[in-house]
């Protein structure tokens, strides 16, 4: 029975989470339930991620059928799948589904649908796939067997976690690090085997007395080769803020690293990730003797937590203006809006700025996601904020909207996600984690300890 092809029923929110997912079955069967073009034919309007995911699906359906003149019947699926996909209806089966799944109609007939193929067809496996935890459930209850749709899904979600890496070495290295500014990978021996540019790392020292010295430092490629560059606290200091810990610090020397073009901060509520990002933003595009970029431009998913609010008047900027409080609460207290200050107080010249004329300026930008594609974001400072509520094809296509020298941080808490069929496993922003884990280009940090308030700290940990 094993070496037998299975057949695949798709639930909707498969397809709406990837519109091309039907090339990822290898060998094996696809059925689409009738009901599932129904819902998504209700999607299609719109300018979001799911009226476009739905768009894209129909389309891919459209092109098989004008290729193969029919789909009630199997036709070969697109490489790199070798099985066949067809469209069904469920028949006389949705009878067979229990009434009070009658609330979920759609649901109970995409139930139905797969029910007449594990009927029909006794000699094959049929499997109902679906990111709904509630369909896998209610098609568990038929006697289905269910399952979730694994492609992008991340199993060692734990490595996330990591903090650090610690190195032991002999304590006059630590000293050199800590004169000269700079040591060589190779002065490591196999301690420095195995470290990558933009890894962040402890170094401790192996002192007789048991009380060993301690630096910490960033891997970065230097003109003699890939050098540890020394880490201090004072010298990572972004616009007016001075990182509080270790990962502050580091993520700190990888927001100022011109040549890590793609930064990912990950931690619970109140460790910093979302002050960090805007204060190195600032530095990098107000300050005139460290600018890099010509202006920040900051994209939030519109996720609500609670209840929806509904419509909101005005135009897009007011739309969004809302949703992008957290960013304004972090830009105002790096400028000093809330209290007062002399142009000369924040040793960036004699220039006070302020949030709205930033605004105003063009300086800061607020993108709205349903209107990114197609944008080409040149020499810009983006910061993708709450990234844990995207999914791998709309992080894809965010961060494929920088151009030029742009620089891309991602920042989220993959314990906070609010979108419906993501978990820690599944989202965009552990998909990029594990993606651009060894990339030069790429560095990542988790931020462990809160620094917004005790009560803060208390309530991320304890609730």
């Amino acid at each position: 029975m094993s070496d037998v092809r299975k057949i695949f029923v798709l639930d909707t929110s498969v397809v709406i989470h990837d519109p091309q997912c039907i090339q990822t079955f290898g060998d094996n069967d696809i059925v689409v339930p009738l009901a599932l073009i129904s819902e998504i034919d209700g999607f299609k309007t719109g300018e979001d991620q799911k009226a476009f995911n739905a768009r894209e699906f129909s389309r891919v359906l459209d092109k098989l059928k004008e290729e193969h003149a029919t789909l009630l019947e199997f036709v070969p699926l697109p490489p790199p799948a070798t099985g066949g996909i067809r469209i069904s209806g469920a028949g006389d089966y949705v009878d067979q589904v229990p009434k009070e799944f009658d609330q979920a109609r759609k649901d109970r007939e995409i139930i139905a649908t797969a029910l007449r193929w594990a009927t029909e067809q006794p000699d094959r496996p049929v499997v109902l796939i679906s990111k709904d935890t509630n369909v896998r459930l209610m098609g568990h209850a038929c006697g289905l067997v269910t399952e979730d749709y694994k492609k992008g899904k991340i199993k060692n979600v734990d490595q996330l976690t990591h903090n650090t890496t610690v190195i032991r070495v002999e304590d006059a290295l630590v000293d050199r690090l800590m004169r000269e500014g700079w040591l060589a990978q190779s002065e490591l021996g196999p301690e420095g085997e195995g470290l990558r540019e933009n890894q962040c790392i402890t170094m401790l020292g192996s002192g007789s007395d048991g009380h060993g010295k301690s630096a910490l430092a960033a891997v970065e490629r230097h003109p003699e080769g890939i050098m540890l560059r020394r880490l201090i606290k004072d010298e990572c200091r972004m616009w007016t803020l001075m990182p509080r810990n270790r990962e502050q610090i580091f993520a700190s020397a990888l927001l100022k690293n011109p040549s890590t073009k793609l930064v990912t901060l990950v931690g619970k509520a109140g460790t910093g990730k979302t002050l960090l990002a805007m204060a190195a933003a600032l530095e990098q595009v107000l300050d005139t003797k460290k600018k890099l970029y010509r202006k920040i431009v900051v994209m939030r998913p519109l996720v609500s937590v609670g209840k929806e609010m509904g419509w909101l008047p005005g135009d897009v900027n007011e739309k969004i203006h809302p949703w992008m409080k957290p960013i304004f609460d972090n830009v105002q207290f790096l400028l000093g809006d809330e209290r007062k200050e002399k142009g000369s107080e924040n040793g960036h010249g004699q220039h006070t700025y302020k949030l709205q004329q930033l605004l105003e300026q063009g300086i800061l930008e607020l993108e709205a996601l349903s209107f990114v594609r197609g944008r080409s974001i040149n020499d810009a400072f983006i910061v993708i904020d709450e990234a844990q509520n995207l999914t791998p094809h709309e992080i894809k296509t965010l961060m494929t909207r920088a151009a030029g020298k742009s620089k891309v941080v991602l920042t989220g808490d993959l314990q906070q996600i609010d979108t419906p069929y993501l978990d820690a496993h599944s989202s965009g922003l552990t998909h990029v984690v594990k993606k651009f884990n060894e990339h030069p280009i790429a560095g990542h940090v988790t931020l462990v300890k809160g620094e917004r308030s005790e009560l803060a700290e208390l309530a991320a940990d304890l609730l």
